[in-house]
């Protein structure tokens, strides 16, 4: 449900607001909310392995460890809220240096409400590790679901009222934010495991420093990535920036399709293996994983590439143009084959991040940014805008292999 509640939204902000500068400032201000959520997450990236940890040794103390850890998300989400209203302006400049004042002015506004969201997304972040490690796999996933809904709403309310403005889209997805948290809270209250208020945060230390050491190696990759991406598609003209996100969107759709609630379940397996049962079945698991989610993100992929252009038809011709589509499906073709090396990537990053091993990590997203960087840079003048990502392909198959004889150092060495 949240794949088709999201192709639908992206194809009703193509027929409402096409590509343009309004929508170029509105991708612009989620795409730095997702670079700050990568930021907030240090403090608790870690959560379900830690809670794993302590539970096989005692249900107590992990009901203990979850309360801290509620209360200290709560907390520290509120103040990066903070943090990021006063830095707005700075932080759009800063990610989309090429943006010319209007739509630097537009981001900037639009950031300042999104923004409320980094509020309750570390919290958010542990509730849904708690529920994993408990095998309630599906309501996180039906949770997810909510925030796509309510950006429907707004293109239902815009749409009765005759009233076309993103500020709707803004606020309803602040809305399906809060309306989320809450809905976890009710769940929490339903299989009796809501947080009771502690003082006791002396587990919380190893946990915080680990989460941030993970995920400070994980941000090289991500925060700076969206850096270099951003800047890059910044030096464009309106609507191109739009139309990688369009592109994205529904690549992301593909990647929900063939990983959603698999890739939780693989990852709480594994997790659980590594401190319980050993690390036998962990190839095998990762087999399996690769193969299903694989075979199912390609004909997702193929499904979805040959029904946008029927969409696309629908849509009225005054909000985007031929050169629009063909942008946007060429970018989707290229986004498909960088993130099927992703997915290949995947078990062998999550496998090192389940052992607590954060060196691994510097290495390979201090290589891929340093990589990205020069490449797409190099390839710009014989390649354009498609450089960014041609450079992305060839350097995630370097990042993957790079992780797989890690891992295949590290299972080796544990089995031994």
């Amino acid at each position: 449900m949240p794949v088709v509640l999201g192709l639908i939204s992206m194809i009703l902000m193509l027929k409402f607001f096409g590509a343009s500068e309004k929508t170029d400032a509105y991708f612009g201000a989620t795409a730095i909310i997702m670079s700050m959520n990568m930021v907030i997450m240090m403090l608790v990236d870690q959560f379900l392995h830690f809670y794993n940890e302590i539970k096989s040794n005692s249900e107590e103390e992990a009901k203990i460890f979850f309360g801290a850890t509620f209360i200290m998300s709560l907390i520290a989400g509120f103040v990066f809220l903070v943090i990021n209203i006063v830095l707005s302006t700075y932080l759009v400049g800063l990610f989309f240096s090429g943006f010319d004042e209007r739509r630097q002015i537009l981001t900037s506004e639009y950031f300042s409400v999104l923004a409320i969201t980094l509020m309750l997304i570390p919290v958010s972040h542990i509730i849904r590790g708690l529920l994993n490690a408990k095998e309630h796999y599906l309501m996180p996933y039906a949770i997810s679901a909510i925030s796509s809904l309510t950006i429907v709403f707004a293109y239902l309310y815009m749409y009765f009222v005759q009233d076309f403005s993103l500020n709707y889209v803004i606020y309803f997805t602040l809305a399906g934010s809060i309306l989320s948290f809450l809905s976890y809270l009710i769940y929490l209250k339903k299989i009796d495991y809501l947080p009771t208020f502690t003082m006791d945060f002396h587990m919380l230390i190893p946990f915080i420093k680990n989460s941030f050491m993970i995920r400070l190696s994980g941000n090289i990759h991500f925060v700076l990535m969206s850096l270099i991406v951003n800047s890059f598609l910044s030096r464009y003209g309106a609507g191109v920036v739009s139309s990688y996100y369009y592109a994205e969107k529904a690549i992301t759709s593909a990647i929900l399709i063939s990983q959603g609630p698999v890739q939780n379940i693989y990852i709480a397996q594994v997790s659980k293996d590594w401190y319980e049962y050993g690390k036998q079945n962990i190839r095998n698991l990762t087999m399996k994983y690769l193969l299903s989610a694989g075979k199912l993100f390609i004909i997702t992929v193929a499904i979805i590439y040959f029904i946008l252009p029927f969409f696309f038809n629908l849509l009225d011709s005054k909000s985007i143009n031929s050169e629009n589509i063909t942008q946007i499906l060429s970018f989707f073709i290229l986004m498909a084959i960088w993130k099927l090396v992703v997915l290949v990537e995947s078990p062998f990053v999550i496998i090192p991040q389940v052992a607590k091993q954060s060196k691994i990590f510097f290495i390979g997203n201090s290589i891929f940014v340093l990589l990205l960087y020069v490449i797409s840079n190099m390839l710009e003048s014989s390649f354009s805008i498609n450089a960014l990502l041609y450079a992305g392909i060839f350097v995630q198959c370097i990042n993957l292999l790079i992780y797989y004889f890690y891992t295949k150092r590290l299972l080796n060495a544990k089995n031994q």
